[in-house]
């Protein structure tokens, strides 16, 4: 995997450029994507590994994925279980909710991908899976326990 692939320009002979600051050294690679004439990105990585430890590509892979991760589970939560509202407007209850929308976030997909084969898992959508696995859950609980 070479630079070219992420369309990276980095200063320096080792495909970086170094400096410091504030007692730490910062490495840093700036990435041009050029989609066509109208749209151009251009983004800047800084971190602070050594380049012995993780190389400019892999670097910018890493800044990748963690945009997957926003771009998708932060999505989900707010679309799919919306978790852009919270219910009690208390510090500790907010404190307490959220950590609780990501750790069910995180169990239904471990459950789906490690539980589920594959080809039941292409032919329904997750959505459907989710409402199932609620089904399940709420069928055995007393009516009067489901709505107050």
């Amino acid at each position: 995997m070479g630079l070219s692939r992420f369309g990276l320009q980095a200063g320096g002979e080792s495909s970086h450029t170094s400096y410091s600051f504030l007692g730490n050294q910062f490495r840093k690679a700036r990435q041009l994507d050029k989609k066509d004439e109208i749209q151009t990105s251009d983004w800047v990585w800084v971190t602070t590994l050594p380049p012995t430890q993780v190389p400019v590509e892999r670097g910018v892979a890493f800044g990748h994925q963690r945009w997957d991760i926003e771009n998708h589970g932060f999505n989900e939560l707010v679309n799919g279980r919306h978790a852009d509202h919270v219910f009690k407007h208390d510090a500790a209850a907010i404190e307490g909710f959220l950590p609780m929308a990501f750790l069910t976030l995180i169990l239904f997909h471990a459950f789906l991908y490690l539980n589920v084969k594959p080809q039941l898992r292409q032919s329904t959508s997750k959505e459907f899976r989710s409402r199932l696995m609620a089904a399940e859950i709420y069928k055995d609980l007393p009516a009067a326990a489901m709505f107050p």
